[in-house]
């Protein structure tokens, strides 16, 4: 490399230093405005990313990864609830939900801002709190039809009575 272009090379690093955050600011801008005006090119070019990126399944390399990791996860939370139904001992990982034990899901939920995999992320970050049981979705939604009782325990409590 010759000398000047070495120079121009320390000049240019000083230069930088001195006016990073100026530089870094008028970048993002012009980067900014580049994308409004090219929106069309970019949607082009992300749509043939996904179709080189699909697999025989029609499913991303992305969304397979995804599907990993929560399936993970929820196979984590489940074996910390004890992988059954609390009310009739269905063990089928398909059929199982998590339930709020006090019945205040859908309070909680909106809290989270989002779906089940925030659920589960929350419950992981929180240690497993004792206020959630697992339920099959029959129970969690006879649960929620019965009053914060499933039908199982209702017919118990009849024969009890």
């Amino acid at each position: 490399m010759s000398k000047d272009k070495i120079k121009q090379k320390e000049y240019n690093k000083k230069y930088y230093e001195g006016y990073r955050e100026e530089i870094k600011e008028k970048a993002g801008k012009r980067a900014k405005v580049w994308r409004k005006n090219h929106l069309e090119y970019i949607n082009k070019q992300q749509r043939e990313n996904r179709v080189k990126e699909q697999n025989e399944t029609g499913k991303t390399k992305n969304s397979m990864y995804s599907k990993r990791v929560r399936d993970r996860l929820k196979k984590l939370i489940f074996e910390a609830y004890g992988n059954k139904c609390q009310c009739c001992g269905e063990a089928e990982l398909e059929f199982l939900t998590i339930d709020h034990i006090n019945n205040d899901g859908a309070a909680h939920r909106r809290t989270l801002k989002r779906g089940g995999g925030d659920l589960y992320r929350w419950l992981r970050d929180n240690d497993f709190p004792s206020e959630f049981q697992i339920l099959c979705c029959n129970c969690n939604w006879s649960k929620r039809l019965g009053g914060g009782v499933c039908i199982h325990k209702r017919k118990e409590q009849e024969k009890t009575e």
